[in-house]
């Protein structure tokens, strides 16, 4: 916090805080938007869709056996 009043009160403006700023602004951001759209993004979760599909198809056999039943 005493840093954002020395920076204001200062004639010139700090390059170095406003990349550093902007920087983390940016991949701040971009990390959100990844985790919220993940097959779009860096970062996929396509390659896990085949532990999905299996973990579906045993609790429908499950399922129907214990129906059968």
């Amino acid at each position: 916090m005493p840093a954002g009043f020395d920076m204001a009160a200062a004639t010139a403006r700090s390059w170095i805080h406003m990349v550093i700023f902007v920087g983390t602004l940016t991949i701040t951001i971009y990390a959100v938007t990844d985790m919220e759209f993940p097959r779009l993004g860096l970062i996929r979760t396509e390659n896990f869709d085949h532990f999905l599909v299996e973990a579906y198809e045993q609790m429908r056999v499950t399922s129907q056996a214990a129906l059968e039943t």
